[in-house]
């Protein structure tokens, strides 16, 4: 997932660890010869985010993150797993959905040419649509494949 800061990452990964996603990493991941290499850092949930979610995730992020001030507030820095999400810690990850958000006052999502699923929203007005955009396309399209012989890539083939 791509996206300026504030675009919504965080809040599009937690809804897809809501709907039983394995955690790999949020802001960066490894890229090897053989696939994604989980990086299981924090996640850092700002406030507008936080105050976006349903209360008992809100509630979970307040017990076990661990708040920190920044430039734009408060910042919960929390594990996924202290949230009950599993990680794909042990995984290479070889097929992946790909999604960029950019901010946006109109809600839209498109699935561009190059496969991945482009939102352009405002997180905290268009949560409802940008989740069933990114759950449709996460059913729905084929994944990006990594090739074995490296890290070209090519879109997934129906089997």
């Amino acid at each position: 997932m791509t996206g300026e800061s504030g675009a919504g990452k965080s809040s599009i990964l937690l809804y897809l660890l809501e709907s039983g996603h394995l955690y790999g990493g949020d802001d960066l991941v490894p890229v090897s010869r053989s696939g994604i290499r989980p990086y299981l850092r924090t996640m850092n949930i700002r406030t507008a985010t936080l105050r976006s979610l349903p209360a008992g995730l809100q509630e979970r992020i307040r017990e076990h993150g661990r708040p920190m001030e920044t430039p734009s507030g408060v910042t919960y820095l929390v594990q996924p797993a202290d949230l009950g999400y599993p990680s794909a810690a042990a995984e290479v990850v070889t097929e992946v959905h790909r999604v960029h958000l950019t901010a946006a006052d109109a809600f839209s999502a498109e699935v561009q040419a190059d496969g991945r699923l482009a939102i352009g929203w405002d997180a905290p007005r268009h949560r409802a649509e940008a989740m069933s955009a990114v759950g449709q396309y996460v059913r729905s399209a084929k994944p990006f494949r990594f090739a074995p012989d490296g890290i070209s890539a090519k879109a997934a083939v129906a089997a």
